[in-house]
């Protein structure tokens, strides 16, 4: 494999993951949107919190967080 395409592989791979943790984000968003306001909704809401946490969105996590303190 020639030194050239190593980087744009490895940017590649990075996109692809990107575009997957958008996926996941979006059906928790979808399963909060669903949730009746119990502990299903509150455990979602945390979940979704923590993978925002995890990609650097802090203020769209402590968002989700302060809504999950609601409704517990």
């Amino acid at each position: 494999m020639h030194l050239r395409t190593v980087p744009f592989l490895l940017l590649f791979v990075f996109s692809l993951k990107l575009f997957a943790q958008d996926r996941e984000s979006d059906s928790l968003l979808t399963a909060i949107e669903n949730a009746p306001n119990d502990s299903i909704k509150v455990t979602t809401l945390h979940k979704l919190s923590e993978k925002l946490w995890r990609n650097g969105s802090l203020s769209r996590a402590g968002e989700y967080e302060n809504v999950a303190l609601t409704i517990a």
